[in-house]
């Protein structure tokens, strides 16, 4: 069995060379075409006479395949010059047949009964006949080129799709994985501050930011993820926000979504809402307010809004989208929802307004 294994891999190896594919091709020609004229030759006692010709006949349709292959093609042909590839064609194929018809007149005895049969019909109609072979045999290999070559060009667009996809991929996961460590500092850094003083609300923020960490970890991994479950992480999320910031801060949370089953990018709102409360909170003029509303229509085009008042000198990062957050949702926007998706980001009468639109269709 391993005899039969290695002898299929030997030969597949074998006939992927351009030679020997080539070598195949004019060796069915020659059992093809030149077998029969050969065997009547030898019944006339003209062996050697016609495998000569056969020869010869050979020689001009290799000079006639490999310069259009190896040169009128390439420079011609590919580069768009369509009328200096057909003339230089046709001025190819007349002098090669010329050459041909000249060579067989002067080498071949004129009593063979290969020159009486020629004699008759004169050597303009083998010239002819001879560029039609040519032209034939041109048109069958330049098929065969370009059909290999299309075969190969499809292998190397397939490999670079699979490279894109593998480095598009990579990416993605080195984006969703900075999101963890950045949230999770934050939020750290929230539960510490609270410890400094001793609040009794540090043991809840805990359990919430447990219950958040054990989403992240276990259900995460993959690319997509439920809209319900996301919905569900936003909720907790926001809750962890109220027991942190002030009780004056009024936080609206409004989310219409039916439960349709669909599938969303993990943790793609995660900086929008750190954003939010990290520039809406602490503001000298007015009363802190974080609106945030999520909905889904019936066509699946989800739209998150998330309106907070600001100070101006305070949110230059945010409204310019530099921050580490923002620039992270940008990416990965383009990454996932190509052409379908539209972040905005305004500022307007003191309110910082942040509108992402996503297509959910797959």
């Amino acid at each position: 069995m391993n005899e039969i294994t290695n002898l299929q891999t030997v030969s597949q190896r074998l006939f992927s060379r351009r030679w020997v594919q080539h070598l195949v091709f004019w060796a069915a020609y020659l059992s093809l075409f030149s077998s029969f004229h050969l065997s009547r030759g030898i019944a006339e006692g003209e062996g050697m006479l016609v495998a000569f010709f056969e020869l010869i006949h050979l020689s001009g349709l290799l000079a006639a395949v490999y310069l259009n292959l190896r040169i009128l093609i390439p420079r011609f042909l590919s580069k768009q010059k369509y009328l200096f590839y057909g003339l230089l064609l046709l001025v190819s194929v007349f002098l090669i047949s010329v050459s041909v018809n000249i060579i067989i007149e002067h080498l071949v005895p004129e009593t063979s009964t290969f020159r009486a049969g020629r004699r008759h019909k004169g050597p303009e109609f083998f010239v002819f006949m001879y560029m039609m072979i040519q032209i034939f045999f041109i048109a069958v290999t330049a098929f065969l080129h370009y059909l290999k070559e299309s075969v190969r060009l499809n292998e190397i667009a397939l490999r670079v799709k699979d490279l894109e996809s593998n480095k598009l991929q990579t990416e993605l996961n080195s984006l969703k994985a900075q999101i963890n460590p950045h949230f999770l500092f934050n939020t750290l850094n929230n539960i510490y501050s609270h410890s400094l003083f001793k609040s009794e609300q540090t043991p809840e923020m805990i359990l919430k930011l447990s219950g958040l960490m054990n989403y992240i970890i276990y259900e995460c991994g993959d690319d997509r993820v439920s809209l319900s479950k996301e919905i569900e992480f936003i909720r907790n999320y926001v809750a962890l926000e109220q027991v942190r910031i002030d009780e004056n801060v009024q936080v609206n949370l409004n989310i219409a979504v039916p439960e349709n089953g669909q599938r969303i990018a993990p943790l793609l709102f995660v900086p929008l809402l750190e954003n939010a409360f990290k520039y809406g909170v602490n503001i000298r003029d007015g009363k802190p307010r974080i609106d945030i509303r999520l909905t889904v229509d019936n066509d699946n085009q989800l739209e998150l809004v998330i309106e907070n008042l600001f100070d101006e000198p305070d949110t230059a990062e945010a409204v310019t989208g530099s921050g580490i957050g923002l620039h992270n949702i940008r990416k990965r926007l383009e990454l996932i929802y190509p052409e379908r998706h539209d972040l905005t980001i305004n500022t307007e009468n003191g309110k910082f307004t942040v509108n992402l639109e996503i297509d959910l269709n797959d």
